[in-house]
């Protein structure tokens, strides 16, 4: 009985053209009557198979025990099984010979290894142990029992189902849960052994975790085997995660350095903005040093810890040719004639000190061109175009934004390379 299942398995002899062989059935009922959930016959070879016995073990693995002769092989005990994973209707983990026969009955009477005995052991519900009838020499009645156990790699092991908490610095006691704990000799943490660990029952451990150890699942061992957690436990530096409180200035080209303010920025491993590495000095616990990174623009400082990563609030404004903030917009002109049209851009890539040209509707009253985020000069050349210069970006590709008294345009996407 597996619970939310029951599972039944029985086996006889057939006639596999000519010579015997095992068919064996695993039935199975959860609600409803039994039905055959699996069925298959071993017969890997043109020996005859015969006076099978079979059993199943907790983890569902299934042993079948049996005699084995022909004409060139002694009345032999061999046995053969499947793991609960594996294919149905298949013995796929192939045989094994328990005892090779030395001769044959000569008896007359037809009797043979009707004791042929399957069982689990109740202890574990994982050893299996086999008895059945054989010869040493041949003789009438000279026969002889043969008994053996033997086991299927994985039953028996532990179970980590789960943990808490799911994080902590080395030193945190941690309480571990599933199955299968009695007699742990070990318990390690993404492969890293626990100094200290006491098993509160077959489904509780509770173990510290080690210095030294890393991000990763946490592993029990006992004499069954090793047991794995699907999840990690995360490994803490025991350092709050780092917070970006201000920066100065708030706006340069290339170059600039800027410095950061917040707290916990020891061990700081990375500075980026908009996802450009910057160089960085740590200057204390609470201020870095960076310095604004080629091919970043106007985004937000994010400066990483092991304890976490800490983004700025504010944006901070990368420019062209100065360290000084670009001067506001001029106030809109008058009134156009309708809403701007973007319909056109010549080239559509290039450098920095790239003139471009772009094409549309309703430019009078234009007062503030935009290529991604970066706030750029113009020159009015007509109603339908105005030209523009390239500033030095870094490679990437951004949309123009136009605005004019009439309103917005978006236009095309220019790469600068």
């Amino acid at each position: 009985n597996f619970g939310t299942r029951e599972s039944l398995v029985m086996n006889h002899t057939v006639n596999v053209s000519g010579h015997a062989g095992v068919r064996w059935y695993e039935l199975r009922k959860t609600t409803g009557p039994w039905s055959i959930y699996q069925q298959g016959t071993f017969s890997p070879s043109s020996d005859s198979r015969w006076m099978g016995s079979i059993a199943m073990d907790k983890n569902g693995d299934i042993a079948v025990g049996y005699s084995v002769s022909s004409t060139s092989v002694y009345p032999s005990i061999r046995y053969a099984g499947r793991l609960a994973t594996d294919p149905l209707g298949a013995l796929s983990q192939g045989e094994a010979t328990l005892q090779a026969g030395g001769g044959v009955e000569t008896d007359v009477s037809g009797r043979w290894g009707d004791y042929s005995s399957m069982n689990v052991d109740p202890t574990d519900d994982c050893t299996f142990w086999y008895a059945n009838e054989y010869f040493s020499t041949t003789s009438a009645r000279g026969w002889r029992t043969r008994i053996g156990h033997f086991k299927f790699p994985g039953c028996g092991a532990p179970a980590v189902t789960g943990f808490t908490p799911t994080s902590g610095t080395p030193g945190t006691s941690v309480t571990i849960n599933g199955s299968g704990f009695t007699g742990a000799t070990a318990v390690k943490f993404n492969g890293v052994t626990a100094p200290t660990f006491s098993v509160g029952s077959a489904v509780q451990i509770t173990a510290t975790v080690p210095a030294g150890a890393t991000t990763g699942p946490i592993a029990v061992t006992t004499s069954g085997g090793t047991g794995t957690s699907a999840t990690s436990f995360t490994v803490t530096s025991g350092v709050p995660a780092p917070t970006i409180t201000s920066f100065t200035p708030t706006s340069g080209p290339v170059g600039t350095t800027v410095t950061i303010t917040g707290t916990n920025f020891t061990g700081a491993t990375m500075v980026t903005l908009r996802y450009v590495k910057a160089s960085f000095t740590v200057n204390s616990p609470t201020s870095i040093t960076a310095t604004v990174p080629s091919g970043s623009s106007t985004s937000k400082w994010r400066l990483t810890t092991p304890s976490g990563t800490a983004t700025s609030g504010a944006y901070f404004v990368v420019t062209t040719g100065s360290s000084s903030p670009p001067p506001p917009p001029p106030p809109p002109p008058p009134p156009s004639s309708g809403a701007p049209t973007i319909t056109g851009e010549s080239p559509t890539s290039g450098p920095a000190g790239t003139t471009v040209t772009l094409t549309g509707t309703n430019f009078t009253g234009a007062y503030s061109l935009t290529l991604g985020t970066t706030h750029v000069g113009f020159s009015l050349n007509s109603s339908t175009t105005l030209t523009v210069k390239i500033p030095a970006l870094g490679p990437g590709t951004r949309r123009w934004t136009l605005k004019t008294s009439g309103g917005t345009a978006l236009g095309p996407y220019f790469t600068t390379t």
